[in-house]
């Protein structure tokens, strides 16, 4: 367990993310295919490139806790032409466009795929996972959050502002699948290999660029 963290004082610019209506539609046709149909038509941006991108070619990030994968929001099918969306899913897509900037609060699409299988059948675990993951998203975008060894030891600490870009942020959607092991994981390790995965994306991304 993480220490004091609800003591930290405001951060001085981004507060912090905002989830909600940003992802405009969902990447699973592309990252799976066969499971539902794909036709670029009925994607947000009908022009963009991914839309002929194999599932290889997105930008992605594997360690023994999550995968991360990264899809261009153009490139996302539209809500309504994908019908195994629950109305929960549903009710967080809308064109992001339509949305006002807030100039303390960064809008980040993250779409998890919890699997039962790879997690836990309770739906309380597989919250909380969900919630770890979002709060170390959150302490590294508004914060810069890493990780580094502590007293030469195996033990890990948290240090802040050692800033990440999010220059990417607003045109992808992030695909979060994790496993258990992020569930177990003290949180310090979990930034750390979160932070590995999203400069790993970035990385990846710009290239496609």
């Amino acid at each position: 367990k993480c220490l004091d963290l609800s003591r930290l004082p405001k951060a001085p610019g981004l507060r912090s993310i905002n989830r909600r209506n940003v992802t405009p539609g969902t990447p699973l046709p592309l990252l799976f295919p066969g499971t539902a149909s794909y036709n670029p038509a009925h994607t947000v941006d009908p022009t963009h490139p991914g839309t002929r991108w194999k599932a290889h070619a997105f930008p992605h990030f594997s360690c023994p806790a999550f995968m991360l994968r990264a899809v261009p929001k153009g490139a996302l099918l539209r809500p309504e032409f994908e019908r195994r969306l629950s109305q929960v899913e549903h009710s967080v897509m809308v064109p992001w466009r339509n949305r006002k900037d807030s100039p303390k609060r960064l809008d980040m699409s993250i779409f998890f795929m919890i699997s039962k299988k790879k997690t836990n059948k309770r739906a309380v675990v597989r919250n909380r996972i969900a919630m770890r993951i979002r709060s170390a998203f959150e302490l590294i975008v508004t914060r810069g959050a890493d990780a580094e060894p502590k007293d030469n030891v195996r033990r890990i600490r948290i240090i802040f502002f050692c800033l990440i870009s999010s220059d990417m942020d607003k045109d992808w959607t992030y695909v979060m699948s994790p496993s258990l092991l992020s569930y177990r994981m003290p949180l310090p390790d979990l930034i750390r290999h979160l932070r590995a995965g999203l400069e790993s994306i970035r990385t990846q991304s710009m290239k496609l660029d």
